[in-house]
């Protein structure tokens, strides 16, 4: 299992393009479980949405924390790192979040432009809940904090700091906790953010200990280890009974269940190394931002306009809107990235 753990940077791209996968294959069993469906449909949906459901999102996470750790320990210097960040993701939330926001609000809900900027702000996440671009609004947060995440994990003495690790980890899981009971109505509106917390400190952490070239002993059995418990746990107990309970077993076992889909996806996509699976991988990971927000922001069309995304047919047509935007966009903003760079060396 370490050895195969320590394969994980070497396909980031391939594990980023496995995530968008599955997180494109949830959202449509996703919908079939609200829906009235065939029940050989509902059955492959239950079936997925118990055992991989919205881990891709996490994965995500997982490999942001690691990639970011990566980029300010090999270049130091945070307005050049703030300044590269702002640069990936601002442009396609601008333009593809932009247009989207504008077609939603502004031409079919008619809600008017106080609204759009509301939304496109992603300030209507963290006060109302509007969970459709809520990864934005999360990752920008996250971004802004890393340079105090990477000073804790700059820490010499290495067992002192994973022991610094694993108190805020534990401190940002009781702190979801104390915060369902103390400010549940909050609490329901950002708890998809706010558990992902912790994936990003342990992908950081973990990019951390690469960087190092530190070994992994007894941590990634730990974390393994914490995976199976959880899942198990919820398998036998289910996510019954009040909404606070049942998100929060749910979010507990995504705390550490994705080191689990994240190794095995490692181990099978390694076997495919220089093969077309894994530079399909790639190519998918190298759009993975474009396309999960083009993904959720025309899915949302779709319902509005009243073509039921858990119509097989309607959601193919989702799926090939939303990779012609992506591939469009990314071409485009590879182009105006290589005239840059060749009128700065002109």
């Amino acid at each position: 299992m370490n050895k195969i753990a320590l394969l994980i940077p070497k396909y980031r791209n391939e594990l980023f393009g496995f995530s968008i996968l599955t997180i494109l294959i949830f959202h449509f069993f996703n919908d079939i479980s609200d829906s009235d469906s065939a029940p050989a449909l509902m059955t492959a949906a239950n079936i997925y949405n118990s055992v991989i459901f919205s881990v891709g999102v996490d994965i995500f996470l997982f490999l942001s924390g690691m990639g970011l750790y990566y980029s300010m320990y090999s270049r130091r210097g945070i307005a050049g790192f703030y300044k590269r960040r702002a640069a990936r993701i601002l442009p396609a939330y601008a333009v593809i979040g932009g247009i989207g926001w504008i077609i939603i609000d502004l031409v079919l809900e008619k809600t008017g432009f106080p609204q759009f900027l509301f939304d496109f702000s992603t300030v209507s996440f963290w006060a109302e809940g509007a969970t459709l671009v809520w990864y934005i609004s999360f990752i920008l947060i996250m971004y802004l904090i890393f340079p105090l995440i990477f000073k804790m994990l700059s820490i010499q003495n290495r067992r002192l700091r994973d022991f610094i690790t694993a108190v805020v980890v534990i401190a940002l899981i009781s702190g979801c906790i104390i915060l369902s009971f103390t400010a549940p109505g909050f609490y329901e509106n950002t708890e998809i953010a706010l558990w992902r917390t912790v994936i990003f400190i342990i992908g950081s952490w973990f990019g951390c200990k690469i960087c190092r070239k530190e070994k992994l002993t007894y941590e990634i059995y730990l974390l393994f280890g914490l995976g199976v418990l959880f899942m198990i746990l919820t398998f036998i107990t289910g996510v019954d009974g009040s909404f606070l309970w049942g998100i929060f077993k749910l979010r507990l076992q995504t705390v550490f269940y994705p080191i689990i889909i994240m190794i095995a996806a490692t181990a099978l996509i390694s076997l495919f190394d220089g093969k077309a699976v894994n530079r399909g991988l790639r190519w998918l990971g190298k759009i993975s931002l474009e396309l999960y927000l083009s993904h959720v922001l025309i899915r949302e069309i779709f319902k509005i306009i009243g073509l039921p995304t858990y119509i097989i047919w309607n959601y193919l047509i989702v799926i090939a809107i939303s990779f012609a935007v992506s591939i469009v966009f990314h071409k485009a903003a590879e182009t105006i990235k290589k005239l840059s760079t060749k009128k700065r060396t002109d």
